[in-house]
């Protein structure tokens, strides 16, 4: 068999793979900055407003005063789904069902989850007790507040009302048969307290409908009714303790915004109705039909509205009634990240395309040969297995990745999707994600370089049987080891595992990028008279340690 098939093939595997880093690249230099999918939580009082980013990897929560700027964000695990803000402290509600309750004058504290650890639609604090709206199927798991360890009947209602108790969650007040979840999203029910009283809405058809529970008998009195063509979303607020509504209305040419403020007692007294009000927003880059509305909340006379842009931008824009607002629009996530950390990551972000097509022009020009080749080996080794290959990488990769996490307070299963999403479908994870990466990857280089170097094997590679030996059987050198050990920092990097795994299961040998130019392998022992000790004939094999150079390797 000749030499020069085989590098046309090699060519041809790289040159493909090349093509695919080159496109790679362009689409994130045009694309700028890749984003981790994320929602932003809102919630406010009077004087104080919460903003939350939150992604399936951390939540990143920080608040501010009608004065002040946005204090140092306090970091999460898992995604934020909902809160319940005081003027002290807020609830805060997760989509795994963990509840956590922080105060000024303390940290975190645990509470008790959600039934059936789902999170709520919505969440009011009331008099000092946190109130959140669940389904109904949740809230029969739940003793009665009224009577005792009784349980929870929520009768025919669809949605129920629960309150935070020492002991846990207690069924509150079953709402209006007529009130269904919407959906979810931004037509969900909502929880509005005025007055000390507490008011739900919900939406019937286009109607957007108003009840206020009287506590004494846990029965709800229907109020105003607003009707809303083409309703697409909703949220009740107050500004300047001044009961008000923004709804999103689905049009021909895109979104529209509407701002309704309540005349009369209160939105739960039926002779009360909705005025329209003239709504000035922070200006959004790229136009009104550009972005969807998400939440409002009112603050400081002003309102904050999350709206989602449809190439995904994120951000809060401030507004008031009648006049323009005094604030700016603030971006999501960016907001809580210094500039270092922003311009970190777009230097990843738009760097790692380019190294990938570096790498690969690299391995087509100076090692495109040792793809297809496996060097004359002694009798007693053999290239190791796929699956001692894997499993001693893992073996050594995800302790330490574990104890990385622990030490930064990082959730290790989300992080490993995060980084999972990196690889495959190119989205640039949260800076805490990137950050334990960074020092995985450094620990995981320290401790094989290491290992290596002193017994030519890591524990993963003791426990599965195999050793590292340089191309003619014998002990690999100090250089050697080094420069597989360097790229192997490179070969941790997510974008490079699928065009390294089709080399890796492609070529010859079972080498891995850091094998072909280190000019290394990983054997495992056979015994002499096993074939699979010697290559077959018709593979291209060399005589010595190091082949002759041929056809462009240098």
């Amino acid at each position: 068999m000749t030499v020069l098939p085989v590098l046309r093939g090699t060519s041809a595997v790289c040159c493909a793979l090349i093509a695919w880093a080159v496109m790679s690249a362009c689409a994130a230099l045009a694309q700028g900055r890749s984003e981790p999918a994320g929602t932003t939580v809102i919630a406010a009082t009077l004087s104080r407003l919460w903003i939350a980013d939150a992604t399936d990897v951390r939540t990143l929560l920080a608040q501010r005063g009608d004065l002040t700027p946005l204090g140092a964000p306090l970091q999460f695990n898992g995604r934020l789904s909902r809160m319940a803000v005081s003027e002290t402290a807020a609830t805060l509600f997760f989509e795994s069902g963990a509840v956590i309750q922080v105060r000024e004058s303390s940290g975190p504290e645990p509470r008790a989850d959600m039934p059936r650890r789902r999170p709520p639609l919505d969440a009011v604090v009331a008099g000092g007790d946190v109130y959140s709206l669940v389904l109904s199927s949740a809230a029969r798991e739940l003793p009665a507040l009224r009577e005792g360890d009784a349980a929870f009947s929520p009768g025919d209602a669809t949605i129920c009302l629960i309150r935070l108790e020492s002991r846990g969650w207690a069924g509150f007040a079953p709402l209006p048969v007529e009130a269904t979840s919407g959906g979810g999203g931004a037509l969900r029910p909502r929880l509005l307290v005025l007055n000390g009283a507490i008011h739900a809405f919900w939406v019937e058809g286009e109607r957007i409908v108003c009840a206020v529970l009287d506590l004494p008998t846990a029965g709800w009195r229907r109020g105003a009714e607003l009707n809303v063509p083409g309703l697409g979303g909703f949220a009740p607020l107050l500004v300047g303790r001044v009961p008000a509504l923004i709804a999103a209305e689905e049009t021909a040419t895109g979104e529209r915004l509407r701002a309704f403020r309540m005349l009369g007692a209160g939105p739960g007294e039926p002779e009360s109705d909705w005025i329209p009000a003239e709504l000035h927003l922070s200006e959004w880059t790229g136009g009104p039909s550009d972005c969807r509305f998400v939440d409002a909340v009112g603050f400081n006379q002003q309102l904050a509205i999350v709206h989602n842009g449809v190439d995904g931008r994120r951000a809060v824009r401030f507004a008031r009634f009648g006049e323009a607002p005094s604030e700016p629009t603030m971006p999501v996530p960016a907001v809580f990240e210094p500039p270092v950390q922003e311009q970190l990551r777009e230097m990843v972000g738009k760097g790692t395309p380019v190294l990938v097509v570096a790498v690969l022009v690299m391995l087509l020009a100076f090692r495109r040969t040792r793809v297809d080749t496996i060097p004359a080996l002694p009798a007693t080794l053999a290239p190791a297995f796929y699956f001692q290959r894997v499993a001693a990488t893992l073996i050594d990769l995800v302790p330490i990745s574990v104890l990385t996490a622990g030490w930064l307070g990082v959730s290790w299963q989300d992080a490993v999707r995060g980084v999972a999403d990196w690889a495959v479908a190119g989205v640039l994870p949260s800076t805490a994600v990137l950050g334990w990466w960074l020092w995985t990857s450094a620990m995981y280089f320290a401790y094989s370089l290491i290992a290596e170097l002193i017994a030519a094997r890591t524990l993963g590679k003791l426990v599965v049987g195999t050793r590292v030996f340089d191309e003619g059987g014998g002990r690999a050198d100090w250089r050697q080891v080094l420069l597989r050990n360097v790229i192997r920092a490179l070969e941790v990097h997510p974008p490079f595992w699928l065009p390294l795994l089709v080399i890796f299961l492609w070529g010859r040998g079972r080498r891995r990028l850091g094998d072909l130019f280190a000019r290394t392998l990983v054997l495992r022992g056979v015994a002499p008279d096993v074939a699979e000790s010697q290559p077959s004939t018709d593979e291209p094999t060399g005589t010595k340690p190091d082949p002759p150079k041929q056809d462009g390797e240098n």
